[in-house]
């Protein structure tokens, strides 16, 4: 087990409770006392050995010494009492009035009755088992009733380390508003180093709910972010940057171009085309780029980008990659996506798909079909009796090749693709 597991469980956090309200103060008035006792002379004698009986006699515990006697008078010269109290050896010590012989000074006590202070704190430790044993603390009540201030340093110096009942206290503060302006500020950070790829669970997609909800207070450190060396924390600021519709930057492109692979969270994918497509003037470098990409996903939306933009200079490049997923394969959407992204070329695809029109796969054949026909309704060529699936047929009749395909598009599901080596 992990020391993050360890803080985070259940009983660490009643033990500590515990610990904190019965057996701390006991230990800290023993401490205190002990060294308040150093600096004390020990002359006074504690009396008989005592026997079994009295050893397991609770007010043993409490309080040492029967005797009481003082013996500084029989230790040898003053100067030795303090060498002794340091070293320990003085030669043998009789008590006259009970006759006990001690051989070192640290037997004897600093007043004639001692004290045990550490004895009710153990004691204490005991009846709080027992208590937590019987009757659990709420742990939930507790937690709220935690001072910000303290919930926001333990954050701060302790991290992922910080409990997650704690940390997740301190977000549902800022979440309800509980906070104040300067404490929001200073939120801001932590909600950052949320976005990590780290063992706590969801705590990303809360942080970037709170972090779009605080608006421009957080760009700046959402743009420090795009240069995180943790990929998903710069995926996640950029997809914050993206929807609060920050002026595109040489970083956010590229962290929205490699969102576009098929490892990325499909709805930052998603967010991530749609953004290169609005500002592809912008992104056609990394766009292009993409085409020779060993991701099949980033490669496909990267010739779609193109293909939905009017590039038509690059329908040599992209037409290839479209018609390969025009076909039926284990892919879900990726046809409507090819479909969809053909439509923004127009008739400059024309040529590519005629060698397409007899093709052995049904699908890609009709879709061939529907499209030529589409594109040159004069085309000698009919479209057979064609049955795709609903998405597909609709983009199929909803192509206009008089203008270019701007339309919101739809990210194919390609992350169901078994096989990463697939067109």
């Amino acid at each position: 087990m992990e020391w993050a597991d360890i803080l985070n469980s259940e009983r660490m956090l009643q033990g500590a409770a515990a610990l904190a309200t019965l057996a701390a103060p006991g230990f800290m008035l023993g401490i205190a006392a002990h060294f308040v006792r150093r600096r004390r002379e020990r002359r006074f004698c504690p009396g008989p050995r005592p026997g079994l009986l009295s050893r397991v006699h609770p007010l043993h515990w409490l309080r040492a010494g029967g005797c009481g006697y003082d013996l500084t008078a029989h230790l040898q010269i003053a100067a030795n009492v303090a060498l002794a109290w340091r070293t320990g050896e003085t030669g043998a010590i009789t008590c006259p009035e009970c006759g006990r012989t001690f051989g070192i000074v640290r037997r004897l006590l600093t007043r004639p009755v001692h004290v045990r202070f550490f004895a009710p704190s153990i004691g204490a430790l005991i009846v709080a088992a027992a208590l937590l044993a019987m009757h659990p603390p709420n742990i939930a009540r507790a937690v709220r009733a935690v001072p910000t201030p303290v919930l926001m340093a333990g954050d701060r110096w302790l991290g992922v380390q910080w409990p997650v009942r704690l940390q997740r206290e301190l977000r549902r503060r800022h979440r309800e508003g509980d906070l104040s302006p300067s404490q929001d500020r200073a939120m801001i950070p932590l909600l950052v180093r949320d976005l990590r790829d780290d063992k706590i669970r969801f705590n990303a997609i809360d942080a970037r709910w709170l972090l779009t909800a605080l608006g421009d207070d957080a760009v700046p450190h959402m743009l420090a972010a795009l240069e995180s060396d943790d990929s998903q924390q710069r995926r996640e600021a950029a997809g914050i940057l993206r929807g609060l519709g920050h002026p595109p930057s040489a970083a956010l492109l590229h962290v929205s171009f490699d969102d576009l692979r098929h490892d990325s969270v499909p709805r930052s994918a998603t967010s991530a085309a749609s953004y290169l497509l609005k500002h592809l003037d912008l992104a056609e470098t990394h766009v292009r780029r993409g085409l020779a990409s060993d991701d099949h996903q980033q490669r496909l939306i990267c010739a779609g980008l193109l293909a939905m933009g009017g590039r038509t200079r690059y329908t040599d490049k992209v037409m290839p990659i479209l018609i390969a997923h025009m076909a039926d394969n284990r892919s879900s959407g990726d046809a409507t996506f090819a479909v969809q992204a053909i439509g923004g070329l127009g008739e400059a695809a024309l040529p590519h798909l005629l060698p397409y029109l007899d093709a052995p796969d049904d699908q890609q054949r009709e879709i061939a079909r529907f499209l030529a026909v589409k594109f040159d309704p004069g085309a000698k060529c009919t479209a057979h009796i064609f049955h795709p699936p609903p998405d597909l047929l609709f983009m199929c009749r909803s192509i206009d090749p008089t203008r270019w395909g701007r339309s919101v598009m739809q990210l194919p599901y390609l992350a169901t693709l078994p096989d990463q080596s697939a067109p």
